[in-house]
């Protein structure tokens, strides 16, 4: 089995001060994925009357919601995946938009969406009589109503199947998530230039204009979050946390969190971070993103439509490497690894990826593929939501400092669980030519504290 990954570890995006782009790769057709990109400035209504009541009466400007809830909602099948969007949709939290645009024999239309004040959930089709087999959006950004682009995160989920050759609609969502420090507006611009679609010989993009406005309910967009101001400090094996503050919104669940500056490691990301309510219900983490070196922010399912009179935050342990720079060196003249900062490296081969440059529209790449053999990282790497690949990558360049730009990663295995080494591929582009010597920043890595962790927050 092929896993794929996003450039950033643990699923942690940076947010540096250029808000530069983070997009997840995909290496292999006929696999579903979900495509994380940071956006630069470049339902089944509730079937009970007594729940219905106390959702009126409990949820603060719900009731001048309810005339805008959809009968049925599709939505809802989308948004199996989370247990916070499940409840807020089962509680009428939905906004039906409907919404098309039609350019290039593409109709593209939004249907309904779940939002508050940080993430946006966004139910979409796309119809069209074009002999394709496949087709995923693209060229995509959200926009402020003067045209200005928003910063924000879209989580894009890319089908490479064959559906659509033969029921010519595809339907779907996008997630949009804002960074801890600001708010969606109440008018934005979805701006859609462009779907990438699979012919029947070749893969290519169709552009186009298919933008829609979108007006965002005030009510739901103004409810405020419930905001936990904890600030205790806490440690795994060697490593001391502050957790500062947890904001409870609609739709997700902020953790802000505070490496101390005193550690003696780098903080590569926890192990299996969970909140747990009274009852033994779990909310997992979706993402976190780095505020700076040492403050992060822990995304959440939500439980705020959920009666939860005690929570708890809890981890499986830590993961963290050397504060030194951790280099994997390459000879690829030679085929083989010269430097090994403890991970059981053994070199497997290098070539042109043909696949990759159909993909990536015409543009050549080149793969560096090796082993991983330590017994922790194999281990670890099974446990929820663990960094794919076991080891993640940052920058690239030669012994002339030439830097390399990197067109992803993927893994292959453990294909059991007598399998002691996993394959690990580097996707490379401006490869023009190739250097003999290769040096591959480690930025993260699953080795560290396993250890379980049970705070009571609330």
């Amino acid at each position: 089995m092929i896993e794929h990954d996003t450039k950033s570890a643990y699923n942690n995006i940076p947010i540096p001060e250029n808000l530069s782009s983070v997009v997840d790769k995909n290496i292999e057709k006929a696999f579903r994925a979900r495509k994380y990109v940071f956006i630069k400035p470049l339902t089944i209504v509730a079937a009970s009357i007594l729940l219905f009541v106390l959702t009126v009466n409990t949820i603060p400007a719900f009731a001048s919601l309810v005339h805008k809830v959809p009968v049925l909602s599709n939505i809802v099948e989308f948004v199996q995946f989370d247990k916070g969007l499940q409840s807020a949709a089962a509680k009428g939290y939905i906004q039906e938009i409907n919404k098309s645009i039609e350019d290039q024999d593409i109709k593209f239309t939004i249907k309904e969406i779940i939002f508050d004040k940080k993430r946006l959930i966004v139910y979409y089709r796309i119809d069209s009589d074009l002999n394709i087999k496949s087709i995923n959006l693209d060229k995509i950004k959200l926009k402020y109503e003067n045209g200005n682009q928003l910063e924000c995160f879209a989580d894009i989920n890319i089908t490479n199947d064959t559906d659509f050759m033969n029921i010519k609609y595809k339907e779907d969502i996008i997630d949009f998530n804002m960074p801890d420090d600001k708010d969606f507006p109440e008018n934005i611009i979805i701006d859609l230039k462009g779907f990438k679609v699979i012919g029947e010989n070749d893969t290519s993009t169709i552009e186009g204009n298919w933008s829609l406005p979108i007006k965002l309910d005030s009510n739901m967009l103004n409810m405020e979050p419930r905001v936990l101001k904890y600030n205790k400090t806490a440690q795994i094996g060697p490593m001391e946390f502050n957790i500062k503050n947890i904001s409870i919104y609609p739709c997700s669940v902020h953790v802000n969190i505070e490496m101390d500056k005193n550690n003696p490691y780098k903080f590569c990301g926890f192990i299996n971070p969970r909140l747990v309510d009274k009852n033994g219900s779990e909310y997992t983490s979706r993402r976190s993103t780095i505020n700076s070196d040492l403050n992060r922010v822990l995304y959440f399912e939500s439980n705020y439509f959920i009666d939860s009179k005690s929570l708890k935050l809890e981890f499986d342990g830590i993961f963290y490497i050397p504060k030194e720079n951790q280099i994997i060196q390459f000879d690829l003249k030679n085929h083989k690894i010269l430097r090994d900062p403890g991970y059981g490296l053994e070199f497997l081969y290098t070539r042109e990826d043909n696949f990759t440059e159909k993909r990536n529209e015409g543009k050549p790449s080149y793969v560096v593929a090796f082993k991983i053999k330590d017994k922790e990282i194999i281990e670890n790497m099974k446990f929820p939501r663990s960094l794919f690949g076991g080891i993640d990558f940052g920058k690239m360049y030669d012994n002339n400092g030439k830097v390399y730009e990197s067109n992803g990663s993927g893994t292959v295995g453990p294909r059991s669980e007598k399998d002691a080494y996993i394959e690990r591929f580097i996707y490379i582009n401006n490869f023009s030519p190739l250097p003999d010597i290769l040096n591959v920043e480690v930025t993260a890595c699953v080795k560290g504290t396993v250890d379980k962790l049970s705070l009571k927050i609330k």
